[in-house]
């Protein structure tokens, strides 16, 4: 499944990422409520959106991973950039960053 911003913000709320859930609105923004030692970016090329979660810790990144995919989804990307502390996961279209190049 490739969850919605809000869907995904859900999720992000319930694994104690974020503090409430938000919309792909409050990303574009950069005003997404993220729990402490969390960040939050995106990423649109073509019609494929990305949500990109950065965490405190790898262990904490291969928890969230899991944890997303436990809940069914699909895009999270677990091979992106292993060196980093940060997940991928594909989420619904929406006008995100670099939507026009």
């Amino acid at each position: 499944m490739r969850p919605s911003t809000t869907k995904l913000s859900k999720m992000l709320v319930e694994f104690g990422a974020a503090t409430t859930p938000f919309t792909a609105r409050a990303v574009k923004k950069h005003r997404a409520p993220m729990a402490e030692g969390f960040g939050l970016s995106d990423e649109t090329f073509g019609r494929d959106s990305r949500i990109y979660i950065h965490c405190q810790t790898h262990e904490k990144r291969h928890q969230l991973e899991a944890f997303l995919q436990s809940k069914g989804v699909t895009t999270v990307d677990t091979g992106y950039w292993t060196a980093s502390r940060i997940v991928s996961v594909g989420v619904t279209y929406f006008k995100g960053w670099h939507w026009d190049e």
